[in-house]
């Protein structure tokens, strides 16, 4: 409700090396409508109305074995995986598109 979660990608060759990390998305925010409260004096309608987000990235060409699914919060650079994706496992072909949905926990540990 609170998190700005922006995310990214990378591809994994037939090599092993790794592509550099995508830019990342804005983040996955769009808030409540705007809920003054004269107790706190505060917006309250600053939370996030999405509990999911659906991601889509290109399967990247022939030499494209896997893609990482990355995130992040906004205000921290550290970068996590969300799912590691194996062209061949998921039956992925070279140059489509592959959408995948995150949904959010409610607690603050990742």
């Amino acid at each position: 409700e609170e998190r700005y979660i922006c995310f990214g990608y990378r591809y994994r060759y037939s090599d092993n090396d790794y592509s550099a990390t995508s830019p990342f998305t804005e983040p996955a925010f769009d808030p409540l409508p705007f809920n003054f409260s004269t107790n706190s004096f505060l917006n309250e309608g600053m939370i996030n109305k999405f509990n999911s987000v659906r991601v889509t990235v290109n399967t990247g060409g022939p030499l494209v074995k896997g893609i990482d699914l990355l995130f992040k919060n906004a205000q921290d650079s550290t970068i996590r995986v969300i799912e590691k994706i194996d062209k061949d496992i998921k039956g992925l072909g070279d140059n489509n598109d592959y959408s995948f949905t995150f949904c959010f926990r409610a607690n603050n540990d990742g």
